[in-house]
């Protein structure tokens, strides 16, 4: 080997060496970013009145699990994180509408970016979007990712277009879209979130008008039943018994009994110690549901 194949082989090795020490720097450093994220975030209630969250700790959450995000837009459990600080951060902590809009449309674009990196797995496939469920199950299979990162960007797609236009949002495709990410994370992992793609497939049942060639697909008698199986996954979750509850009101006017009681079960719960906010939130829907209801 001449001198000259023999320093440029020495060059490409430290080179190498180099790129493998800052990979490890970059995953140690994004680790600790993480770590700081998940313990601010188990602190989300700290001075929470009613189920409305101080900015102070979801905001050090967003901070560090974006930072860690961005460094490395593949480390998918950031990504996915940021998204659920993003959504709480929004509903929970936000009272102002112009800035929850700025917070939400933050979050779908951290959303699409999160999107995109797990997209890649599926090869031919461009988006998970044009992904059919089984097809995007067998590619992620063995992924403990996918399933958070698609149903917390979809949650906070789904927030954005509750707050704009309904019949804009429909025509820009946005329903049939949550639809296709709720049936994505029901076939990796139905029982997330104690249900929760069966939470939000039954409510887009429930709530969606059907336009042909829009929302043809909706059917008003499968909102029931896919929120029985949310609460069939998740039988302590008030927000499955709030839910099922809103839409028998909504729907079932036979079962409205069984409706009032769910709610009276929601609103005299005591919060769970890990989701103090979420649940006082969930209470005080609950008794707004019970006072309309008593209403004459």
């Amino acid at each position: 080997m001449d001198r000259s194949r023999g320093t440029s082989l020495r060059m490409a090795l430290l080179l190498s060496s180099l790129a493998a020490l800052s990979s490890a720097a970059s995953a140690e450093a994004a680790e600790g970013l993480l770590a700081r994220g998940d313990g601010a975030y188990a602190r989300r209630a700290e001075g929470q009145r009613d189920g409305r969250a101080a900015a102070g700790p979801i905001d050090e959450a967003i901070g560090a699990y974006e930072a860690a995000f961005r460094a490395d837009p593949k480390h998918l459990e950031a990504g996915w994180k940021l998204l659920r600080a993003i959504f709480f951060r929004a509903e929970y902590a936000t009272p102002d509408a112009a800035e929850r809009e700025r917070i939400l449309a933050r979050g779908v674009e951290y959303g699409r970016l999160a999107e995109r990196e797990l997209a890649a797995a599926l090869g031919a496939t461009p988006s998970l979007e044009d992904a059919e469920p089984v097809v995007a199950a067998r590619a992620f299979r063995g992924n403990p990712h996918a399933a958070p990162t698609i149903f917390w960007g979809a949650l906070l797609v789904a927030s954005a277009a509750r707050d704009a236009n309904a019949i804009e949002a429909l025509r820009s495709g946005i329903a049939s879209r949550l639809r296709r990410y709720a049936e994505l994370v029901i076939a990796l992992d139905p029982g997330y979130e104690a249900g929760g793609a069966h939470r939000l497939l039954g409510r887009l049942h429930a709530e969606l008008p059907r336009i042909p060639f829009l929302t043809a697909w909706v059917e008003r008698e499968r909102a029931v039943g896919e929120l029985r199986r949310a609460l069939a996954l998740g039988p302590e979750d008030p927000v499955n018994q709030l839910l099922l509850a809103r839409t028998l009101l909504e729907l079932a006017p036979d079962e409205r009994s069984q409706a009032l009681a769910l709610l009276e079960r929601v609103a005299s719960a005591p919060p769970r110690p890990d989701s103090v906010v979420e649940d006082a939130g969930a209470v005080r829907l609950a008794r707004d549901l019970l006072a309309r209801a008593a209403a004459p």
